[in-house]
């Protein structure tokens, strides 16, 4: 009897602190491991989100500035901005000063394409030099 109970027992103190020691350590590198991984994944899949939505809002982009050519054509008829339901927008003048907004929302204008609030932000140059469009 006490033979059995000495093998069902077979690691020392020392042994059993050393063996749990390391399998917390190996837990702790192995979610540490997971987690970097997971903090990469998910910030290229965000990546890739965004550059899919980018040609569709470029598009829109587009609209918008050809509604503010027409608009400069036939301003002494007309002084509503363009607007639409898709999406909100917001027209800046060359030194950042806001002309125009369908939002709240504080832009950044120093990037071109950001996701902040949910919400995917373009900021969009058009060639004429006195404009800057925030989809």
């Amino acid at each position: 009897m006490l033979v059995s109970k000495s093998l069902a027992t077979g690691f020392h103190q020392s042994e059993r602190q050393t063996l749990f020691r390391f399998f917390a350590l190996y837990i702790l590198l192995t979610v540490i491991i997971i987690s970097v991984l997971s903090f990469i994944y998910f910030n290229l899949q965000k990546d890739l989100m965004l550059q899919e939505k980018k040609s569709i809002l470029q598009e829109y982009s587009k609209e918008l500035i050809e509604d503010l050519k027409q608009l400069h054509i036939y301003f002494d008829k007309t002084q509503i901005y363009p607007r639409s339901d898709k999406f909100d927008s917001a027209i800046y003048d060359s030194e950042k000063k806001l002309i125009f907004s369908t939002h709240d929302t504080k832009l950044r204008l120093d990037k071109i394409l950001y996701l902040e609030n949910e919400m995917i932000h373009l900021v969009n140059i058009p060639e004429s030099y006195y404009l800057v469009l925030d989809i």
